[in-house]
């Protein structure tokens, strides 16, 4: 439903206190309001969970796009107002003027009746924050296109917590489960599959499963384009000749020249190839490969073993614990847990590798606060050859 009464009768703006000026007071009597409403469909949570539940048809209000047409401009001095709707709806908290239309944007308060969105808004529309709903239930955590989306908790009225991924609104991926059909205070943790859930073996089965055929498949196809990509651009470095005078000429043994944009760079004066990035130490322990040990030759022939139509095909595998070794890459290095997409590993091996070839390859995802395949930004943090043949 969408509630009545779109444009707003008056805008309080102020400017560090300043009153809005007579462009802003008239700005704000044409301007088409963010609306705010309730998506029909594919809702996010059930009113009551069992052992088995599928998510019901409502979801988290949504506050609707502004009707001005799309626009790349970057959005405008982020100001302070207090917004008033016909039907009671109030917004307390930043905002921008985009073409003179208000855009929530920064933090703030919206509240709609018995429903309350405490958080931050981007562009006129929820980003973070906690939900109240009418029913008394709560959700804490991300929005994407005003649906849940990435890591979120979501409490019902009766006691029982959801804690875990969402995609698009639904629990989807792994999560913990509190105060079901369990027990008190018993906490199970399990997958969910666009918001269907199930606590026996047998589902928890089926479920894990179907969710990393669509998960393992995205970011098997993400970090195989990085490989590719790397493959691609790379080239053989210049070897350093024996004559000063002489200039220096690429050989194809000579190390690849591994784009540094995939590359995890050491801080200077740091041990063992610390990260430069704060960031990246809390995903993934070093050290990390700088490319020098990568031979040219090597690196090509190991990412023709992935080349779209190669008969002999190398193995991808996309880590599903930190508990897991693919080769000589232990997973306990990784910070996170396995199949939340930040801090991601997939790893590319080929078992019949050539003693001294390239046979094994790890990427890790950094993106954080993005929870799709398609936004990830992939580092090489492992590299290995195969060992030389015994004498």
């Amino acid at each position: 439903r969408c509630l009545a009464g779109s444009t707003l009768p008056s805008l309080a703006g102020r400017r560090a206190g300043s009153s809005p000026s007579a462009k802003q007071r008239s700005a704000a009597q044409r301007a088409s309001a963010e609306r705010v409403g309730r998506s029909g469909g594919g809702g996010p949570v059930a009113a009551a969970m069992g052992k088995k539940a599928v998510a019901p048809a409502e979801a988290a209000p949504a506050v609707e796009e502004a009707v001005v047409e799309p626009s790349d401009d970057q959005p405008g001095e982020v100001l302070e107002g207090d917004f008033a709707w016909p039907d009671g709806s109030e917004y307390i908290g930043e905002y921008v003027m985009k073409k003179d239309t208000v855009i929530l944007h920064g933090t703030g308060c919206l509240r709609t009746g018995p429903e309350v969105f405490s958080g931050t808004f981007e562009d006129g529309l929820y980003k973070e924050g906690t939900f109240q709903g009418a029913d008394g239930s709560v959700y804490k955590g991300g929005f994407r296109n005003n649906l849940f989306e990435g890591p979120g908790e979501y409490t019902w009225a009766d006691g029982r917590v959801y804690r875990g991924l969402w995609q698009e609104g639904m629990m989807h991926g792994r999560g913990e489960f509190e105060n079901f059909s369990f027990g008190v205070d018993r906490v199970f943790t399990g997958f969910c599959v666009r918001g269907q859930f199930s606590s026996s073996i047998k589902g928890q089965d089926a479920a894990k499963r179907d969710f990393l055929v669509e998960y393992g498949g995205d970011y098997s196809k993400s970090a195989l384009a990085a490989l590719r990509d790397v493959g691609a651009r790379a080239r053989a470095a210049p070897a350093e000749p024996v004559d000063p005078k002489a200039k220096k000429v690429a050989t194809e043994d000579g190390p690849a020249g591994i784009p540094e944009e995939y590359l995890i760079l050491p801080v200077a004066g740091a041990e063992d190839g610390a990260s430069a990035d704060e960031a990246i130490a809390q995903l993934v322990e070093g050290p990390f490969p700088d490319g020098s040990t990568v031979k040219a030759s090597a690196l090509g022939a190991f990412v023709g073993r992935f080349a779209e139509g190669a008969e002999n095909l190398g193995h991808v595998t996309v880590l599903d614990s930190r508990s897991a070794s693919v080769g000589g890459f232990s997973a306990s290095r990784l910070r996170k847990e396995q199949l939340g997409h930040a801090g991601q590993a997939v790893a590319f091996s080929v078992d019949d590798a050539e003693p001294g070839a390239l046979c094994l390859a790890v990427f890790l995802n950094i993106r954080t606060g993005e929870y799709s395949a398609k936004q990830a930004t992939w580092k090489l943090i492992h590299c290995e050859n195969a060992p030389d043949a015994l004498a």
